[in-house]
C-alpha cells in the first residue's frame, strides 16, 4: 500500500526553458520549462487566474502538491496562454500524497516517468542532484544515470527509492544536498486538456 499512487491533479507548463540549462540529456521532468507561465504577468486575466489558484489550491501550509484538480480552470488557463501566444502542455501528477486528488481523466499523450519534486511543482530534486558538479556525488549516482529512461526520468518508484537511498547516504556522509519543501515522488504523464 505504501506505493499506492493517487491522481493529485495537473500542472500547466510552457515550453520556455527555465534559467538553468538542460544539463541532463532528454530530461523532460518538473525541473525543465516554466510551471504556471502566467504567474508574474500583469494583465488582469493572468493575475486573476494566478490568484484563483493561490486561493483555491496553492495557499495552504501543509504538504499538498501545488496541482490543480479542476478541468474548467485548466481550460481557462490554457486558453489564456493561447491568447498570449504562450505554447503550453499539461502534465498529470500522481504521487503517494493523498491530500489533493481528482477524478478527471484526460487523454494520455505519453507517460514520461518518475521524478522527485518540490511541492511547488517547479523544482526537481532529482534533476538538481544528478547535475551536481561534485565528483563523488556523480560517481554515486552513476547507476541511477544509466537507468534513466528516454525522458531523463526514472522508470519506476523503486528506481526513485534507490536514488533516495543514495541521496540519504550522501547527506549522512556530509555532502551538501539542497533541501526542498515537502519533496515528493511524482509520476508524470503528458495529457491533453479536453474541450467542453
Amino acid at each position: 500500500m505504501k506505493n499506492k499512487l493517487f491522481k493529485n491533479g495537473f500542472i500547466i507548463k510552457s515550453f520556455m526553458e527555465r534559467d538553468c540549462q538542460n544539463k541532463l540529456k532528454n530530461y523532460s521532468g518538473i525541473g525543465r520549462y516554466i510551471t504556471w507561465p502566467l504567474e508574474g504577468l500583469s494583465d488582469d486575466t493572468s493575475v486573476n487566474l494566478t490568484n484563483e489558484a493561490e486561493e483555491r489550491w496553492f495557499g495552504y501550509q501543509d504538504k499538498r502538491l501545488w496541482v490543480v484538480p479542476d478541468l474548467n480552470y485548466l481550460q481557462r488557463y490554457e486558453q489564456h496562454c493561447k491568447d498570449l501566444n504562450i505554447s503550453t502542455f499539461c502534465l498529470q501528477i500522481e504521487s503517494t500524497n493523498p491530500d489533493v486528488t481528482t477524478a478527471i481523466n484526460l487523454s494520455v499523450k505519453k507517460v514520461l516517468g518518475f521524478d522527485y519534486a518540490d511541492a511547488d511543482m517547479t523544482t526537481s530534486c532529482l534533476y538538481d542532484d544528478l547535475t551536481m558538479d561534485e565528483d563523488t556525488v556523480k560517481a554515486n549516482f552513476k547507476t541511477i544515470m544509466r537507468k534513466l529512461n528516454q525522458y531523463g526520468l526514472a522508470e519506476s518508484i523503486e528506481e526513485i527509492q534507490h536514488y533516495l537511498a543514495i541521496r540519504n547516504k550522501l547527506i549522512k556522509a556530509g555532502y551538501d544536498m539542497e533541501e526542498y519543501y515537502c519533496p515528493t515522488i511524482v509520476k508524470l504523464t503528458h495529457v491533453i486538456i479536453n474541450k467542453n
